[in-house]
């Protein structure tokens, strides 16, 4: 993951989620937003409840698909 020195944090942010995104072999935008829901939700009591999360923008067979390529 081979990143650049920079001092502004949000630069900083955005090359730090352009690696992550770089490592998924497949589904990256589905997996991106998972990485969303679980940052974004405190309280979600299974898998299932992050795709009810509002930054997991896809449905239920997004979610398994996302899913399905981590595990």
């Amino acid at each position: 993951m081979p990143t650049l020195p920079c001092e502004d944090p949000l630069a900083q942010l955005v090359q730090f989620r352009q690696d992550i995104y770089t490592l998924f072999p497949a589904g990256r935008d589905s997996l991106m937003d998972l990485l969303d829901s679980l940052s974004g939700n405190t309280t979600a009591q299974s898998p299932v409840a992050l795709c009810e999360h509002p930054s997991f923008r896809r449905g239920n067979a997004c979610f398994i698909q996302s899913y399905c390529t981590i595990v």
